[in-house]
C-alpha cells in the first residue's frame, strides 16, 4: 500500500513547462513560430521567464481557458443559448518555457510579451488609424 501523498507516477516531463497565451485576432499577424517570449506569472512575483512560440491556433469557444475567464482577463458575452463565450476572436499561442521550469507552478496565471520584431512608424500609424476608425464604426 502507498501512504497518502506518495507520487504514483508523473505524466509528462516535470522539467518542462508550457504557457498558453491568449492573443487577440488583431495581433496574431505579428506572432511567429520560434519568436522569443517573456512571461511574468502572478505566483512568481517579478521574475521574468523566457520561452519561445511553439504554435498558434484559433480559439474555439470551448477552448477558452476557464482560469483566465474566471480571473476577468478575458472579455465574455452571453451567447443565445445562455452560456458565456469570448466577446472577440482570439488565438491560443503555446510557448515552451526555456528557464528552469520545475520552479514554475502548474496552472499559474500571468502575462506574456511576444517579440514581434520591429515595425516602421508608418506601419504603426496606419494600424492605429485603422483600429480607431474600426472601433468608431462598431459603436454606431
Amino acid at each position: 500500500y502507498l501512504s497518502a501523498g506518495t507520487p504514483l507516477c508523473t505524466v509528462g516531463d516535470s522539467q518542462r513547462r508550457e504557457a498558453v497565451l491568449v492573443v487577440d485576432q488583431r495581433d496574431i499577424e505579428f506572432v511567429r513560430t520560434g519568436a522569443s517570449v517573456r512571461c511574468q506569472f502572478d505566483a512568481t512575483g517579478t521574475r521574468l521567464w523566457h520561452g519561445r512560440v511553439i504554435e498558434s491556433t484559433a480559439m474555439r469557444d470551448a477552448d477558452a481557458p476557464p482560469e483566465v475567464a474566471a480571473a476577468g482577463q478575458l472579455a465574455l458575452e452571453a451567447a443565445p443559448d445562455g452560456t458565456r463565450r469570448p466577446a472577440a476572436d482570439y488565438f491560443l499561442v503555446r510557448v515552451a518555457i526555456d528557464d528552469e521550469a520545475s520552479l514554475l507552478p502548474i496552472g499559474a496565471l500571468g502575462q506574456g510579451r511576444i517579440d514581434s520584431g520591429g515595425q516602421s512608424l508608418a506601419a504603426r500609424g496606419l494600424r492605429f488609424l485603422s483600429e480607431t476608425f474600426r472601433m468608431q464604426s462598431r459603436e454606431r
